[in-house]
């Protein structure tokens, strides 16, 4: 398992458009107390520059296809 996962977090996807996602209109959206919209916006412009990489934010045992030669496949990621 940590065999794939670590495959997939390797995979650098650059400046891909896929469905970008808007966090700073996500959490101005978000019914959250004022100082932590605040936290999460400066955390968010901290981290905006960093490169991206695929990951699986729900993994877990319904999103695992083990084949017949038990090599481990993940599905359903968004993105």
């Amino acid at each position: 398992m940590a065999k794939a996962i670590k495959k997939i977090h390797q995979v650098q996807v650059g400046n891909c458009s896929i469905l970008p996602i808007d966090y700073y209109k996500g959490i101005e959206n978000a019914k959250l107390a004022t100082r932590h919209k605040r936290l999460y916006l400066s955390l968010i412009n901290k981290y905006r520059d960093l490169p991206k990489h695929l990951t699986h934010s729900d993994l877990n045992a319904h999103n695992i296809l083990v084949d017949e030669y038990n090599q481990i496949h993940l599905i359903d990621f968004e993105w």
